[in-house]
């Protein structure tokens, strides 16, 4: 394989890596202010039981409608932040996919190049690349089934506290009358979900990040090296004798 080639693979093969790095880094954000508006939504989810409690133990009409309408202001904040933590899990999904994409078709270049002309060293950086990128993208298989099960358990809990919400604001007497604590028990389960599977996708997440972070510096010493040798081919095509091709590669 000529040196200009592998270059020309390598090249690219770190700048998609580098790309995918990044987008991780914003992933991993997102992952975190997602969970925030998850324990946003359950603090309000709280305080609208605890208003539904204090209903049970009001007669007076008034101070039923009072309580009432407390119960759907905090069931209006529970649905903003339960809105905002959807919306944020569809756009970790999407970049995801994006990177998932993207590695797989790093890995297709690098399985597609032809090595039957290469050097030992070439091969050994390609082989070495090619595991860095597989290790890369399983990382980031493994984060995407638990992105999608929070997204999905926010998207049924916005849901469970808008009938909650409007059922505290029902025009029919005695509207209140008809709210329990136990009403927001599968609201309360969704968001319980919610939190446990966000931890786990906080720790894929962040192993997701860490193994771009090694696969991104190991793409930029293959590019290195890869530099390296196709400058010593163009020494080599001068008059005089250069030091050989397979002894340049990466410095580990």
């Amino acid at each position: 394989m000529a040196a200009q080639t592998q270059t020309a693979v390598v090249d690219e093969v770190r700048r998609e890596v580098l790309r995918a790095h990044e987008r991780l880094r914003a992933v991993r954000t997102q992952v975190l202010t997602q969970q925030d508006y998850v324990t946003a939504m359950s603090r309000r989810v709280s305080g609208a039981e605890a208003s539904i409690r204090s209903l049970q133990a009001v007669q007076d009409p008034a101070a039923r409608q009072t309580l009432g309408r407390d119960v759907a202001l905090e069931m209006e904040e529970a649905r903003s932040s339960g809105r905002r933590a959807y919306t944020i899990g569809l756009e970790v999904a999407r970049d995801l996919q994006a990177v998932q994409s993207s590695l797989s078709q790093v890995k297709a270049d690098l399985d597609g190049v032809d090595r039957s002309g290469a050097t030992p060293q070439e091969r050994s950086d390609l082989v070495a690349l090619a595991a860095r990128v597989d290790s890369m993208a399983w990382a980031v298989a493994l984060t995407r089934p638990a992105a999608t099960a929070v997204t999905e358990s926010m998207l049924y809990a916005e849901d469970r506290a808008r009938v909650v919400a409007e059922q505290a604001l029902s025009s029919q007497a005695p509207a209140p009358a008809d709210l329990r604590p136990d009403d927001l028990t599968p609201l309360n389960t969704d968001l319980a979900r919610a939190a446990e599977v966000g931890s786990h996708l906080q720790v894929t997440s962040s192993d997701s990040l860490r193994t771009a972070e090694v696969a991104t510096k190991h793409s930029e010493l293959v590019s290195e090296a890869a530099h390296a040798r196709m400058s010593m081919q163009q020494q080599r095509e001068l008059p005089g004798e250069g030091p050989g091709l397979d002894s340049v590669g990466p410095q580990w």
